[in-house]
């Protein structure tokens, strides 16, 4: 099975058990994988909104979350292949920024699906020609082939 890496609004979701198919979805993966994968980005959108509101619990907690799963730093091909997908989204005219397609850049340069909520803008990336496996973890965990390959 190939590993996934979680976009922000899961990790959020983990965080602060919001949404329990999130939440048996993850432990699904841990228990597959021992580690959930993100990247540095993820962090830097999570831990920044914790910051603007000053939640310093919060903070501790998702430190400690990123502390003891696997952070993917990315790299100057990860970023040279976000702005390939940025330049690709910006002619389709599906503009969404510059987080996401950093993220499906780092899973698809290391052959990862994307587990997200927020589809919508992953299937924009997919729909310009990137390839990768998409995951909903929001969605009930026996609909998702966690197990299965991929």
């Amino acid at each position: 099975m190939a590993r996934r890496v979680l976009d922000s609004d899961l990790l959020s979701d983990l965080l602060r058990g919001a949404n329990a198919h999130v939440v048996a979805n993850a432990r699904r993966y841990h228990a597959d994988h021992q580690v959930l994968t993100f990247t540095s980005l993820t962090a830097l959108e999570i831990l920044s909104g914790l910051h603007h509101i000053g939640a310093s619990a919060q903070i501790k907690r998702a430190e400690a979350l990123f502390a003891e799963n696997d952070e993917i730093q990315p790299n100057v091909e990860d970023y040279r292949l976000a702005a390939e997908i940025i330049g690709s989204l910006l002619r389709a005219g599906t503009p969404i920024g510059f987080i996401d397609p950093a993220i499906a850049a780092c899973a698809i340069r290391r052959g990862y699906a994307v587990a997200s909520a927020n589809t919508s803008h992953f299937e924009y990336i997919r729909s310009v020609g990137y390839g990768f496996h998409l995951e909903n973890w929001r969605d009930d965990p026996e609909s998702l082939a966690l197990c299965a390959g991929d």
